[in-house]
């Protein structure tokens, strides 16, 4: 789909939202749900494939932006990652692991 079809698809459900039942609204919500979750699983396994330890990376996240990490270990959801110069690690979930090439 292109951005202009998005753009009239979701105005179309924003118009049909006020029409729909309570049961309608949460079979609704039930199935953007189970979306999202497919799509963040989908991403998270992606990430997970890319990641080997000794890898050097960058987390998404205020709190530890600009810094560079290695990868120690890979968990189901989540990464051990080393900083840079330091020994101090962190466990970070994969969604916020961005790869530096």
């Amino acid at each position: 789909m292109t951005k202009k079809q998005v753009t009239n698809a979701m105005t179309t459900i924003q118009n049909c939202i006020g029409e729909l039942s309570y049961d309608e609204l949460a079979t609704l919500r039930s199935i953007v749900s189970n979306r999202l979750s497919l799509q963040q699983h989908t991403k998270i396994h992606a990430m997970k494939n890319m990641l080997r330890p000794g890898m050097t990376c960058k987390v998404n996240h205020s709190r530890l932006a600009g810094k560079k990490f290695t990868v120690t270990k890979i968990n189901r959801t989540k990464a051990v990652l080393t900083m840079v110069g330091t020994q101090s690690s962190w466990t970070v979930p994969m969604s916020l692991i961005e790869i530096i090439k």
